[in-house]
């Protein structure tokens, strides 16, 4: 496939996402605000300073964490000589926190203002730590897979990534800067920029 289709096709995918995006957004409306709430006040109920700290570190693991692990493993793709999956992680990385802003500016769902334990200026849907580290943590998880042909270890990292995905999700509704609906379109968002990547790069 050529340049010029590989562009074309890739604007085609961000516009998909988005509207896609937007119907979920419409669907997640006529949940009753009442599921959002009794979730966050689940969580605020088990809320202690310890436990504070660990869910802020998790939430770090989807934010700034996750930028310094990504410079690391691309640096250490290029070492390898494997430039191709170095572009690819940066490229749906990228892809995924478009989405998310565009979504953001679009929806304009604001920030929940039950007792959050940490500031965050932008608009809550959908949760960009939860589709950036979705799409971020797997590809890592394809890339282990396609180096190194390993199914057992592929499976592991595959399930300690799942395992940190889910952790940044719930460590957000924990510290209450987004709703669970937020988090649940973020990671669904997430996978549909995989699974169309996927359906591109097969094409």
């Amino acid at each position: 496939m050529n340049k010029a289709a590989r562009k074309k096709r890739l604007s085609l995918l961000l516009y998909c996402e988005i509207i896609i995006g937007i119907i979920f957004a419409v669907t997640f409306k006529s949940i009753p605000q009442s599921f959002d709430l009794g979730i966050l006040h689940f969580f605020y109920l088990l809320r202690f300073s310890t436990l504070n700290s660990v869910m802020v570190f998790i939430s770090m693991l989807g934010g700034v964490g996750m930028i310094y692990v990504g410079i690391l493993v691309v640096i250490f793709l290029f070492m390898i000589r494997r430039r191709s999956e170095a572009f690819l992680l940066i490229l749906m990385t990228c892809v995924a926190q478009v989405v998310d802003v565009i979504l953001k500016i679009i929806i304009q769902r604001p920030r929940p203002q039950f007792y959050p334990l940490v500031i965050e200026r932008d608009y809550s849907f959908p949760s960009g730590h939860a589709m950036t580290s979705f799409v971020f943590y797997l590809t890592i998880s394809y890339l282990i897979f396609h180096l190194t042909r390993n199914k057992r270890l592929s499976l592991i990292s595959f399930g300690i990534f799942s395992i940190i995905i889910l952790l940044i999700g719930i460590s957000r509704v924990y510290l209450g800067v987004h709703y669970p609906t937020d988090v649940v379109a973020g990671y669904w968002g997430g996978l549909i920029v995989l699974t169309a990547a996927a359906r591109i790069q097969n094409n």
